[in-house]
């Protein structure tokens, strides 16, 4: 599940082998399906919603691979197709020029689109859903996760890659810029979410293991954070109270909690942020954070 919010859009794989390939309209429900590209799913969308990358799995020189397409929506013209690594997660640059790949047993790789070739293997290994594009610098930011407070930034045109140090004292699991970048926030492994202004200066921290029945994982793979205009949102895998988890919805000035939503079995993990403080369940439902409130499946079941 890959939303566009330029466009309003978002593009649904392979549900449990129901649907196939589809752009879901977000403001009509309308459900478009992609003949072309049925089996494939999508792994990433670049900022204007022009560029689509797509994986279908296959076998290479006798391994098991993944083959990448990156896609021009708009004329349908395959920028980029490759089946030399097991992709899991793609990043584009600002003007969709260049790709930052992960791939299984190696670090990112950087293709220049216009070619296609590949211009750098990144320095350090990282992986893409710990991290975020920088709305203001055409860069990735990831955290290295084994090691404290320490990310790594990487120039999306060059492939340079520059290493930050950070006043934290535990290893960085998820890493979020605000939609306008001026904020950087991150959750650490010891549970404790910061926000940093862009000079890595902390803001505020906000330490879930404080809170009565505080959650456990708040920076898992399960878990994770969700950015929206001026709200934090922070989803936790499970809590003291709760083992299906909860979701906190932040003031993301202060880091004061505005909201606490109590997770149940069935109703589906956050996916993708929508709106101002709402967000597409892999269900395919709605959840409001600020009440909490499940609305009905965005296209159908």
């Amino acid at each position: 599940m890959i939303i566009d919010r330029a466009g309003n859009r978002l593009w649904i794989g392979l549900e449990q082998g129901k649907h196939p390939l589809a752009t879901v309209d977000l403001a009509s429900g309308e459900v478009l399906p992609d003949p072309e590209y049925a089996q494939w799913e999508p792994m990433g969308v670049s900022r204007d919603g022009t560029l689509l990358a797509l994986t279908r799995p296959c076998v290479f020189r006798g391994t098991n691979k993944s083959e990448l397409v990156v896609l021009d929506v708009r004329s349908r013209q395959v920028r980029l197709n490759t089946r030399d690594h097991l992709v899991y997660g793609v990043a584009f640059s600002a003007k969709g020029t260049h790709a930052l790949i992960e791939v299984y047993g190696s670090k990112p790789c950087l293709y220049r689109l216009a070619g296609p070739e590949r211009v750098a293997r990144a320095a350090k290994d990282f992986s893409l859903r710990c991290g975020d594009t920088d709305p203001l610098r055409d860069r990735f930011t990831a955290s290295a996760e084994k090691l404290n407070g320490r990310v790594y930034q990487t120039d999306l045109v060059t492939g340079e890659l520059e290493e930050v140090r950070l006043a934290l004292r535990s290893p960085i699991g998820q890493l979020r810029y605000s939609p306008d970048g001026s904020r950087v926030f991150t959750a650490g492994k010891d549970d404790v979410v910061t926000c940093f202004d862009r000079s890595w200066e902390v803001v505020w921290r906000r330490d879930f293991t404080q809170l009565p029945d505080g959650p456990s994982g708040v920076w898992s793979s399960m878990s994770g954070l969700l950015v929206f205009p001026g709200r934090l949102g922070v989803v936790a895998g499970s809590t003291a109270a709760n083992r299906w988890g909860a979701e906190y919805l932040l003031n993301a000035a202060t880091g004061e909690l505005v909201h606490q939503v109590e997770a149940r079995q069935g109703r589906g993990l956050p996916k993708v942020e929508f709106g101002d403080s709402c967000v597409i369940l892999f269900t395919g439902r709605v959840l409001d954070l600020a009440t909490g409130e499940v609305g009905p499946r965005l296209w159908p079941s």
